[in-house]
C-alpha cells in the first residue's frame, strides 16, 4: 500500500502491532522527518537557478539563441 510509506505511518504500524514502544514512534518519525527534509534540500539545491532561461525539448536550436539573448537582455 502506498499509504505505508507515508512518514511516520511505518513507526505507527509497528507501534500499533506492538513492535516498538511509542517513544521510539516518536524518535523514528521525527527522524524520518528531518530524512525527508534533507532530500528535499539536496533536490532544491541541485535545481538551476529561476534566471536561468528555460527552452523546451522540442524547440528548434536558433529560436533557442534568439531566446536566450532576448531573456538576457530583458534582465538587464
Amino acid at each position: 500500500l502506498p499509504v505505508m510509506r507515508a512518514i511516520g505511518v511505518p513507526q505507527i504500524a509497528a507501534w500499533l502491532a506492538g513492535e516498538i514502544e511509542a517513544d521510539a514512534v516518536v524518535a523514528s518519525g521525527a527522524q524520518a522527518t528531518r530524512n525527508y527534509a534533507k532530500r528535499q534540500f539536496t533536490w532544491f539545491r541541485r535545481q538551476p537557478p529561476p534566471e536561468w532561461p528555460r527552452v523546451h525539448p522540442n524547440q528548434e536550436s536558433e529560436n533557442i539563441d534568439i531566446d536566450i539573448v532576448f531573456a538576457s537582455l530583458l534582465r538587464k
